[in-house]
This record gives structure tokens, C-alpha cells and sequence, in this order.
């Protein structure tokens, strides 16, 4: 609707500010130039990823039909012409992105799961990712023993920082719109050059009973927020984890 709106206002404006002739005067690109019996009336595009393109139109003179002065409304008339379309193709463009199934994953974001065998125990891990930052809640399939709750930074370049070593800092964490508490979480680098924060948790069961099915975290490092992140349909999560401990 508002991009209607937006495209009779321009349509608008160029009627009253353009003669009759001028916009009816059929214009179109000519990537390479006017060709015989073509005259160039303008430049159409450049900046954000369009092309700058000559636009012409035919030309009497050429084309035997005696003088005909160029009108300054001409290349108005041609300039809006393809603004209207270099509109047109990027909301065509930015519709095929909306439904294409992965990009509504990235924006949305998707549950992971794992269940592997490791050190002689089987590993237990949920994880949600959405627009390159992931929470990963993890640990051994026991219900008694401890787990940990990832914070993972995949942007490019990731706000959480990434150290040698692993050291601990102080992050302000905000669940659901709570007031925030202050935690110590462990810090490094991890798979592909990602951020990290890893926060300990007493007990899977711990981990797995705080589960609600939607979430928002804030993480912040000295008053700079360096994740903020939200998830949608945990009891999935909370039921793999369930199954993944046996109980």
C-alpha cells in the first residue's frame, strides 16, 4: 500500500511539473548509447547496486521528421521512467529473497539438534541460530550433571570479542525483558572465527526446566550490547532434550 502510494505521488509530481510532450514521448535504456535515429535524453540509476544506464528516445531530426528541439522535460521524464522501474525490479528482487525458504530460516532462525557420543558419554545439545548469533544450550545426557548455555557471534565481524586464551568477563544478561543480572562468563574464539560466551549451569535438568517456548537474550560487555537474539518454539528444544537424557 505505501509503496503504491509512493509511486502515484511520483507519477504525480512528473505530470505537473513535465509538458504533455515530454512525457509522452516514449523513453527507454540504450546501454551502449543512441543508436541511428535515437538521441540521448538522460542518465537513469547508480547507487545502491543499480547500474547507471543512458536513457534515449527516438529522435525526429534523424528519423526524417523535420526540427525538433530537445525539451530540458525530456530527461525528467526518462529519469523517473526508470527510477519507476529500478524500483519496480528491486521490490521484485527483495519478494523472490522473502520466499526463498533459506533466507526465511537465516531471518527467522531454526532449532539445531545433537545427540552424539562423546568421551565415552552421549552429548546432549539444542541450539538456535538466527541472523548469525546462536544460543547453544549443551552437556553430558544426564540430568544431574552440569551444562552450559553458548552465546556464538558468526556475524562478520562478531561484537563478542575474540581472545587468545579464555578468560572470564563480566556480561550483563537480560532474559525476556528482566532486569538484567551480572554473570561471569568464559570468552574465546570458536568455530570459524566466532565470538564466544559460555555461562555455566548447574544441571541439565536446570537448563532444560528454565526452557520457554519463546525467549529473548541481551548480552552486554562494559554497556556495549554484543548479542541480542530472541527464540520461537522451545518446547521443541525443551522435548529433544527430554528424549536426548531418557526421561
Amino acid at each position: 500500500m505505501l509503496r503504491s502510494l509512493l509511486v502515484s505521488a511520483v507519477i504525480g509530481m512528473a505530470t505537473m511539473l513535465l509538458p504533455v510532450h515530454a512525457l509522452a514521448q516514449a523513453s527507454f535504456v540504450c546501454p551502449t548509447g543512441p543508436g541511428p535515429g535515437e538521441r540521448q535524453v538522460g542518465w537513469a540509476g547508480g547507487g545502491q547496486g543499480v547500474a547507471q544506464v543512458a536513457i534515449c528516445v527516438a529522435d525526429g531530426n534523424n528519423a526524417g521528421g523535420g526540427s525538433q528541439a530537445a525539451h530540458p522535460g525530456d530527461g525528467m521524464a526518462a529519469a523517473v521512467n526508470a527510477m519507476l522501474r529500478a524500483i519496480a525490479a528491486n521490490h521484485a528482487q527483495m519478494q523472490g529473497m522473502r520466499n526463498d525458504p533459506r533466507y526465511r530460516k537465516y531471518m527467522e532462525g531454526e532449532w539445531k539438534f545433537i545427540s552424539e557420543p562423546y568421551q565415552g558419554e552421549k552429548m546432549c545439545g539444542v541450539a538456535f541460530l538466527r541472523q548469525g548469533q546462536m544460543v547453544l544450550l549443551h552437556g553430558p545426557g544426564v540430568a544431574g550433571q552440569s551444562g552450559a548455555m553458548s552465546f556464538m557471534d558468526f556475524r562478520d565481524p562478531p561484537l563478542i570479542p575474540r581472545p587468545k586464551g579464555n578468560p572470564g568477563v563480566r556480561v550483563a544478561l537480560t532474559q525476556n525483558n528482566e532486569a538484567p543480572q551480572t554473570v561471569v562468563a568464559s570468552n574465546n574464539t570458536g568455530a570459524a572465527g566466532s565470538g564466544v560466551l559460555m555461562l555455566q549451569v548447574p544441571t541439565m535438568q536446570a537448563m532444560m526446566d528454565s526452557i520457554d517456548d519463546t525467549m529473548s537474550f541481551k548480552l552486554e560487555i562494559d554497556g556495549k550490547v554484543v548479542i541480542e537474539t530472541a527464540w520461537q518454539d522451545g518446547r521443541k528444544a525443551k522435548e529433544f532434550l527430554r528424549t536426548c537424557m531418557d526421561l
